[in-house]
């Protein structure tokens, strides 16, 4: 009786052990799991962020680190270089001028352009690229009226196509607002009073809307501040 009660329990015993799962590490078996991470696109991501929030010397440092060939890059190279340019044609126009690709990598047709426009030319070449690209994108066309504002000949293509997104709530930027509500704050094309008047009043109250809006996307105070009205040449 105890033998057949000692071997029940031994056989209880290895049915039990053979239930347990099996634990194995894979140090144990001699792999190991390693984790790598991009440093460009990591430092693309950071560069997107700087830009975001106002920091477009942050932005154009972090893309430099990891791309000195940047400002010679073409749309449709690869994904991660297509990232890179587009926040640096980005930050070249939210700079206002102050970040510009160095002039041996500009374009002979662009040699021309002044020195304080030759960056938003640039930029606005890149941009149209994107737009091609993504067949109209809301993002691509938001950065593309946003670098088209800043070119004084060109701010009429820049209205009608940041107006016709705004129709549609499809600007997508805190930037896009703001480079409309400096659209809006120019002085109109001279026009009798009583049409000049009271377009001026509309379109005060649409930039007010504008600076509204482009609040609701940042918690930067100086990207939405009013902008300043252009004194017009007589």
């Amino acid at each position: 009786m105890t033998s057949r009660l000692g071997k029940a329990g031994i056989v209880a015993f290895l049915a039990a052990t053979m239930a347990l799962p099996t634990q194995r590490s894979a140090d144990a078996c001699g792999y190991a799991i390693e984790v790598r991470v991009d440093p460009t696109a990591q430092a693309v991501s950071s560069a997107e962020k700087a830009s975001a929030s106002g920091d477009q010397k942050a932005a154009i440092g972090k893309l430099l680190s990891v791309a000195p060939d940047l400002w010679r890059k073409k749309v449709g190279g690869s994904y991660v270089g297509d990232r890179a340019l587009r926040v640096a044609a980005r930050a070249v126009v939210r700079s206002n001028g102050d970040l510009t690709p160095p002039r041996a990598t500009i374009p002979a047709k662009l040699e021309a352009s002044p020195a304080d426009a030759h960056g938003f030319d640039w930029a606005s070449k890149v941009l149209e690229g994107f737009a091609a690209k993504t067949s109209g994108e809301p993002e691509s066309m938001t950065d593309l009226g946003e670098a088209l504002e800043r070119i004084p000949t060109r701010r009429g293509e820049a209205k009608a196509l940041l107006s016709s997104l705004e129709q549609k709530d499809l600007i997508t930027s805190a930037f896009g607002y703001a480079a409309l509500a400096r659209i809006r704050a120019n002085p109109a094309p001279k026009a009798p009073s009583f049409i000049s008047v009271p377009l001026a009043t509309l379109e005060h109250g649409s930039l007010l809307v504008d600076l509204a809006r482009c609040r609701s996307l940042t918690k930067s105070a100086s990207i939405c501040k009013e902008p300043e009205r252009e004194k017009s040449v007589d």
